[in-house]
């Protein structure tokens, strides 16, 4: 999976509870963007789980931060919270006897602990590592470390067998997949326009001819799923094919899109010879 897409999801899971207890919530990446293999269903409530625990520990108006970044082949996911931290002489044995630090703290932010054990079975699953350490600045990091997870970027030589005049429009915020698609769409002979917004989308003035339209799932200001109703209430786009693209898993995401108006549904991360293939398909 795609380490851009993995962190967006995990991070909407978690995006209301952060809101509501006025804690920031961030995500970082070095390099900016890697694939690589993990059981995401596993890891992604094992993430999860320490997010929600780092707000809790968290007080409002401070901040709780995702990092990822490769250790050599190893892939390693960062919570750093900005809580009280763990006791150094709790710290040995935390991972092992989940006993809280500071009972009175527990009970305040109504305990860490089955987080804390669900996370640490989930990543023994996938024969990962999972460590805590206190911050020099202050606050906790509990790391998740995927040994050998890292994937190699697949060299794709991918052609199209539509070709001729129109625009592509990519509706995606994050930039590594949309310069992926721009590029490989510039390449089977589109225009393309991109878009990191639902409000930049209906603020188009362009008057090219749209050909289709690929929708990300999650956008900053709404999702996927409100958008594509726009667009089918919208004339100049409303008989246009739509790609529904989601980092979900199941078919909740693929049953929402499809319900709203979407002509096809893939998930990420997409392969561009699926993106051709699909293309291919509703416009021939």
């Amino acid at each position: 999976m795609q380490a851009g897409d993995f962190c967006k999801s995990v991070i909407g899971l978690n995006s209301k509870s952060a809101r509501d207890k006025g804690v920031g919530l961030i995500s970082t990446l070095e390099p900016s963007q890697f694939r690589f293999l993990a059981d995401r269903k596993r890891l992604k409530q094992a993430v999860s789980h320490l997010l929600d625990n780092a707000i809790k520990f968290t007080e409002h108006g401070g901040a709780v931060s995702l990092q990822g970044c490769l250790r050599g082949d190893d892939v390693v996911f960062e919570i750093l919270d900005q809580g009280p931290g763990i006791p150094e002489d709790s710290l040995p044995e935390l991972l092992t006897t989940f006993e809280q630090s500071d009972q009175g703290l527990y009970r305040l932010h109504g305990g860490a602990g089955l987080g804390l054990r669900l996370s640490k079975k989930l990543v023994d699953l996938m024969e990962g590592e999972l460590e805590v350490r206190n911050r020099e600045a202050g606050g906790a990091c509990f790391s998740v470390t995927l040994p050998q997870a890292l994937l190699e970027e697949e060299t794709q030589d991918v052609s199209i067998g539509v070709r001729g005049e129109g625009t592509i429009l990519v509706v995606d915020d994050h930039q590594a997949t949309a310069k992926l698609l721009r590029d490989a769409l510039t390449t089977w002979g589109f225009e393309v326009e991109t878009f990191p917004d639902a409000s930049s989308l209906r603020a188009r003035s362009s008057e090219r001819p749209v050909r289709a339209i690929l929708m990300d799932g999650v956008l900053p200001d709404g999702s996927g799923v409100d958008c594509i109703r726009w667009l089918r209430q919208d004339s100049h786009y409303k008989d246009l094919p739509i790609v529904f693209l989601t980092a979900s898993e199941g078919l909740e995401a693929k049953r929402a899109g499809m319900a709203a108006g979407a002509s096809a549904h893939l998930e990420k991360p997409v392969k561009l010879v699926e993106i051709a293939h699909c293309l291919d398909y509703l416009l021939s």
